[in-house]
């Protein structure tokens, strides 16, 4: 129990490094603890965290990609793994690293929701992934992020109704994200009430802070403006 709780104290020192700003101390931290115990879960997965704060994906999927040679069937490496691999670029291979979580743990919620999610963003098998969503969101009903994920399967349903129902309901509960708000306006865009789409694109980009996302939105801002002056023009 003291070893235990030993490990999971130094991973939280290296979070709360990370969160004063202090990666490189963090990182230093957890590298070495791993030198000593090289198949500590908690560590890898930390180190796996740190390494994607730091923006060194392929570092993050090696580690995560050696731990899995010693636990070839652990749901929560497989799933880490799955978020690397879609970051970087590398969907496919994302998917198949969920789909072997889901094997492994059936009610594994982050990985249901994950999976669905990334099925709606490829607009394929989009069923699926409306059963996948469902069955994350019976067990955490109240999950914001998992009713954007419904309700982002709804729009790519072409089911704007209840898209926006499930967006709206998601953008309550997590009201800084600014991936829901721009959902809620692609939803509201598609019904063609631009004022609200308008309104949901502003404030996805005052939320946004990736500046690689922003020209984007900026761009669904302007085509927003442009059909809002359309409509009181006639």
């Amino acid at each position: 129990m003291d070893d235990e709780l030993a490990v999971e104290a130094r991973a939280r020192l290296a979070y709360l490094l990370k969160e004063k700003g202090q990666l490189d101390q963090a990182l230093h931290l957890i590298e070495e603890s791993l030198k000593d115990r090289p198949n500590t879960k908690q560590w890898v997965l930390s180190l796996a965290t740190l390494y994607d704060a730091a923006n060194r994906l392929h570092d993050s999927r090696e580690i995560l990609r050696k731990a899995l040679d010693t636990t070839p069937d652990d749901k929560e490496l497989l799933f880490h793994l799955a978020m690397v691999l879609d970051k970087l670029g590398q969907r496919d291979q994302a998917i198949e690293c969920a789909k072997k979580a889901i094997e492994k743990a059936a009610d594994y919620v982050e990985a249901l929701n994950f999976l669905g999610y990334t099925y709606a963003e490829e607009g394929i098998n989009l069923d699926e992934a409306e059963l996948l969503i469902k069955k994350a969101l019976s067990i955490q009903p109240d999950d914001g992020y998992i009713i954007d994920s419904l309700g982002w399967v709804y729009f790519k349903k072409g089911k704007n109704d209840q898209a926006l129902l499930y967006l709206k309901k998601a953008q309550d509960l997590v009201s800084v994200d600014p991936v829901i708000a721009e959902h809620l306006g692609d939803a509201y865009m598609a019904k063609g009430t631009f004022d609200k789409a308008l309104h949901a694109y502003q404030e996805a980009l005052k939320l946004m802070k990736e500046s690689k996302d922003k020209p984007r939105l900026r761009k669904k801002i302007q085509d927003a403006q442009k059909a809002l002056s359309d409509v009181v023009d006639r």
